[in-house]
């Protein structure tokens, strides 16, 4: 599993989706798993998955409320 940085910019973290299903967090710079993304919606995080081939146009935007989890 990957370490989520509290403290940083608020700003949605960027997920690159691979034809190959693989993710990828331009955060961390690593790889991730869908239960790494699970961590991410618990903490409260946004974060938005973009189809790292340019030439596809599909986008998955997904906002996540901090349910107060704390």
């Amino acid at each position: 599993l990957f370490k989520i940085t509290v403290g940083r910019s608020m700003e949605p973290i960027i997920i690159k989706k691979y034809a190959n299903r693989r993710l990828y967090n331009t955060e961390t710079s690593s790889y991730i798993t869908l239960e790494d993304l699970g961590i991410l919606i618990r903490a409260g995080r946004e974060f938005e998955v973009v189809d790292a081939d340019p030439r596809r146009i599909k986008r998955l935007r997904a906002h996540v409320k901090n349910n107060d989890a704390r």
